[in-house]
Parts: structure tokens; C-alpha cells; sequence
């Protein structure tokens, strides 16, 4: 005599049995495939903030370093070269020592630009030109470079602190004339759109080590 419980496990399973098996298994596989996603996309956003924090502070170590040498606004190659120091809201021109990296001595003309790129929104461009020794341009264009260094920009705009010719004492300023003497701070304000991860600390450098006389 055959007992119900034997009788099932010969029977097999019914299809309503495989058809809840095969749903559960769905289930579980869609839980694991959009576990995979999101641990995807996560990763992906790690890696591209990772991206925008270096390329935020390369900027920031770059300009650092250049305007922190920034040239006595005397030393402008006896008149004959641009003014070793003036800016405005938007144009910070200055004298400083050539980019390290490129391991090459002497002292450049550099220039930082915040311009408008239509629905790119700003730029912050940066230009030098390489000077000899004797105050003389290099001949054919060498030493002279552009790059964009920061794009999609909502605002930037510089600033400077210190006492101009005019002033009984040291304030913030947004322009600052050839003629005056070296501030005793500069900085760069900028703002991504909000919906871009990227973020911006305010810059603020002291100018340090005048190249004027070396």
C-alpha cells in the first residue's frame, strides 16, 4: 500500500508548482541584476568625482604656485614688455616664473581669462609667453601657449586685496592698476550650475616671492 506522500513525489511537480519556482527565480534575478546596476552607476560616480576633485586641484595647485610669484610691478623689462601686474574682475595679467614642469628657467608673461562660451557657459583660459633672460620675446611664437583650464563654468571673477596708491588703507578691490603696487591678496571666485557635482573653494593666494632683480 502506497501512502498520499509518495503518490505526490511520483506524480512530479504541477505546473502551478514550476510556474511560482520560475517567478521566484525571477524576482531574484532582477533583485540581483539591479543590485549590479547600482553598484555600477556607484561606482561610476565615484570615479567621475574622483576625476572633477583632481582636475579642480591641479587648477587650484597650478595657480597657486604662479601667482604666488608674481613679479613687483616695477619689473616690466624697462618698459618695453606688458606691465608686470594688473587685473579687473575678469583678466588677471601678471609676471611669474615659467611652469615648472616644463623645466625650462626664465620668467613668463601670464594670463588668466574668464570668458563667455555661450551655452558651454564660462572658460577660464589660461595664456603665457615665455621671455629670455634679457627681457626679449622668444622669435617664432615659442614659449607662447593657451589652455582652457576649467570648463562649464556658471561664474568666476577675481578680486584683490590691498592698499592702491589712492587708498589710506587695505581693502577688496575688483580691478587693480599697473601702477599700483603688488596686492597683498588675489582671488578667484567661481560656481558650477547647480546640477554639476564639481565644486569650487574659493582661491585665495598671497604673492610671495617677487622675481624682480633675479
Amino acid at each position: 500500500m502506497k501512502t498520499p506522500f509518495l503518490k505526490r513525489t511520483q506524480s512530479g511537480f504541477t505546473l502551478i508548482e514550476l510556474l511560482v519556482v520560475m517567478v521566484l527565480l525571477g524576482l531574484m534575478s532582477l533583485a540581483l541584476f539591479g543590485g549590479l546596476r547600482f553598484g555600477a552607476r556607484a561606482w561610476e560616480t565615484a570615479q567621475s568625482r574622483s576625476v572633477d576633485l583632481s582636475e579642480i586641484e591641479m587648477v587650484q595647485s597650478l595657480l597657486r604656485r604662479q601667482v604666488a610669484e608674481a613679479a613687483q610691478p616695477e619689473f616690466t623689462f624697462d618698459n618695453s614688455g606688458p606691465p608686470a601686474f594688473r587685473g579687473n574682475e575678469n583678466i588677471l595679467s601678471l609676471m611669474t616664473r615659467y611652469p615648472n614642469h616644463r623645466r625650462v628657467g626664465g620668467i613668463n608673461f601670464f594670463r588668466l581669462k574668464v570668458i563667455d562660451r555661450g551655452d558651454e557657459g564660462l572658460a577660464l583660459r589660461l595664456q603665457w609667453r615665455l621671455y629670455n633672460a634679457d627681457g626679449s620675446e622668444h622669435r617664432d611664437g615659442e614659449g607662447r601657449e593657451t589652455r582652457i583650464l576649467l570648463r562649464g563654468l556658471e561664474t568666476a571673477r577675481f578680486s584683490y586685496f590691498g592698499r592702491r596708491l589712492e587708498d589710506r588703507e587695505s581693502a577688496w578691490h575688483e580691478t587693480w592698476s599697473k601702477d599700483d603696487p603688488l596686492p597683498e591678496l588675489i582671488r578667484l571666485s567661481a560656481a558650477f550650475p547647480e546640477d554639476d557635482p564639481r565644486y569650487w573653494p574659493e582661491l585665495i593666494v598671497a604673492p610671495m616671492a617677487p622675481i624682480a632683480g633675479r
